[in-house]
């Protein structure tokens, strides 16, 4: 049987979906491989279990490439632990998150014709068509490559994206599902009797793409009806993803601060992977009204959580998200300007809502477990 090698570049904490995605996975494929490894950044201060060797390498991250106009190390690093670990062209290494000019370097390398390595299969998060790079040469790089002994696949998380990637490089990109992991005792927590004031929750970073900026708006709208008359409380996630945040956004939660904490109460973390569910099992509503853009084919992680907690959601319409749920236990919205009045609808609906909620638990846990996902990825190549 090959190795497996699970690149994250990204793992320097304990926190984050990245580095939960990175160990879930190594531990599921462990029942696959002879031996998996993690091959992670250099200041990654998780420790994996001893049956997965975590390989601490890259210099660089997400971070320092985006905001502090660092060269990524990616490439050059996996060439040379390719060597330094003893992987062949059996061996497989898996990149769940890469950067446009890591894939178009990674492309280039596995286009010489002297390269007899390990074949990669990488997962393709992002939707090309937001992107202002030009892909034209990453995609001839790959059609190039389809007439030798391709030493590369692709997969996505949705199907949107597989189509649209399948179209412009002209190879195969498979569909995987989006995964969660949840503790029984978690999932026990969710089924809890509903809150009063009934909660709603935005978890995950404060961005512009996830409309964190339109919650104000929303809060706002509903403080006569709903928030001072004590129906409904809110809890968001208001940390950044760097060091101030999108433009404008210390305002924006300055202004959310100035709420009573039992009317809107802000959390931080990041948190570890069994405090993040906590705090949303302990909601009733979990909102995620992101900009209908940028998650029109892309995945949400955080959809799958809440369905695999059993939690109503509200969603944009046109977006992947909402093909996934259904009126029985999510409350699509048009548009961003009607997420007051979905949150209200909700508020009227709830008990509807949960017990659809609750049945769709059943089904998000068994199909979308890392072990299902650890199959669907390497089925075909071991």
């Amino acid at each position: 049987m090959p190795k497996l090698a699970i690149v994250d570049q990204n793992a320097v904490c304990s926190q984050g979906h990245y580095l939960l995605y990175t160990r879930r996975l190594a531990e599921e494929a462990t029942h696959l491989f002879d031996k998996v490894e993690v091959w992670c950044n250099s200041k990654c201060d998780f420790s994996f279990p001893p049956s997965i060797p975590a390989i601490k390498a890259f210099q660089t991250d997400w971070t320092d490439v985006q905001f502090n106009n660092k060269t990524s190390d990616l490439p050059e690093t996996i060439y040379s632990l390719i060597e330094r670990q003893s992987f062949t062209r059996q061996d497989i290494i898996f990149i769940h998150s890469i950067g446009v000019t890591e894939l178009h370097t990674l492309l280039t390398f596995c286009n010489n014709s002297l390269y007899s390595g390990p074949r990669f299969i990488l997962l393709l998060r992002y939707d090309p068509a937001l992107s202002d790079h030009d892909f034209s040469q990453t995609f001839e790089t790959v059609r190039a490559l389809q007439g030798k002994t391709f030493p590369i696949s692709f997969i996505s998380d949705t199907l949107e994206l597989s189509n649209s990637y399948e179209e412009k490089l002209g190879v195969p990109v498979t569909a995987v599902p989006v995964a969660v992991s949840v503790q029984p005792t978690i999932v026990k927590q969710s089924t809890d009797a509903l809150s009063e004031p009934l909660c709603f929750c935005f978890m995950g970073d404060a961005r512009s793409e996830k409309n964190y900026h339109r919650l104000p708006e929303a809060i706002k709208l509903l403080e006569r009806s709903h928030v001072n008359t004590g129906n409904i409380r809110f809890k968001l996630q208001s940390n950044f993803n760097s060091s101030h945040g999108d433009k404008g956004y210390q305002q924006i939660r300055d202004r959310l601060k100035t709420y009573p904490s039992d009317q809107v109460e802000l959390i931080y973390g990041p948190y570890d992977e069994d405090e993040y569910l906590r705090q949303m099992a302990s909601a009733d509503v979990i909102l995620i009204p992101y900009h209908t853009n940028q998650y029109a084919n892309r995945s949400s992680g955080i959809l799958v959580e809440a369905m695999a907690l059993g939690k109503p959601v509200i969603v944009p319409a046109g977006t992947w998200m909402a093909g996934q749920v259904s009126a029985d236990h999510a409350v699509i919205i048009d548009s961003i300007e009607g997420l007051a009045n979905g949150i209200a609808f909700a508020y009227k609906s709830i008990q509807k809502l949960r017990e659809g909620a609750q049945k769709k638990r059943v089904s998000i846990l068994q199909n979308n477990s890392f072990k299902a996902l650890s199959k669907s990825i390497f089925r075909n190549v071991i």
